[in-house]
């Protein structure tokens, strides 16, 4: 019987190896590079499609960080942007550029941990991530957060605000708080909301619609 039970545990043990670093490698932390295109419809045709509301708040910032500089240890960092050469979608960049109806706001890209949903970082958008930001005294044409969360699956969460000048159009106004507290009014803006959450499949090149501006983002695992 003694022999018996040593040949059992003999054969179980392997297994049991097996399925402890099955385990251990589900709870290991899994990686992202997250790429994104930012882009805008020219045409004025998408503009009078829709009534645009004139009292949009501004993208909640609390708790939303700002990219670090590309990482040149091998080693991933958090919420660092990619490099050129890890960004897999310069070829849909182009094809955005040389169209004669869209222009590229933005492509960028950040590697980070997968988080879930208590724990997810905002990543603010800035001036320096677009390619054309606003002259010195103008509004930023694009603000706001993105998210990527970890849950069952993977999903990307949006509240971005971009805004173009009215051209005299009387429809918003803008007012900017002085460091001294008196209040300076800008030129008038249009101002367009991309407020969406969306399930992703990594690997896959998703869209998010607005008639006027846009974003293609990408979600790859990090090996």
């Amino acid at each position: 019987m003694l022999q018996s039970r040593i040949t059992i545990t003999s054969l179980l043990l392997p297994l049991l190896l097996i399925i402890s670093a099955g385990s251990h490698a589900e709870e290991a932390t899994r990686w992202y590079d997250v790429e994104v295109l930012l882009f805008v419809q020219q045409s004025k045709h998408y503009r009078a499609s829709e009534q645009w509301p004139a009292d949009y708040t501004e993208p909640q910032l609390n708790g939303s960080r700002r990219l670090l500089s590309a990482a040149s240890s091998s080693n991933p960092v958090a919420f660092s942007r990619l490099g050129a050469g890890d960004l897999q979608l310069r070829a849909d960049a182009a094809r955005i550029q040389n169209a004669p109806d869209l222009e590229l706001l933005a492509h960028f890209g950040w590697r980070q941990p997968g988080l879930a949903q208590d724990k997810a970082v905002p990543i603010r958008i800035s001036e320096e991530l677009l390619n054309s930001p606003a002259r010195q005294g103008e509004l930023p044409r694009l603000s706001g957060t993105l998210k990527l969360i970890l849950s069952r699956y993977l999903h990307i969460e949006t509240d971005l605000l971009y805004r173009e000048k009215a051209d005299g159009e009387q429809d918003l106004f803008q007012l900017a708080q002085q460091q001294d507290g008196s209040e300076r009014q800008h030129s008038l803006y249009r101002v367009y909301r991309l407020e969406q959450s969306r399930r992703m499949r990594s690997g896959e090149l998703h869209y998010l619609d607005h008639p006027v501006f846009g974003m293609a983002v990408k979600v790859t695992p990090h090996k």
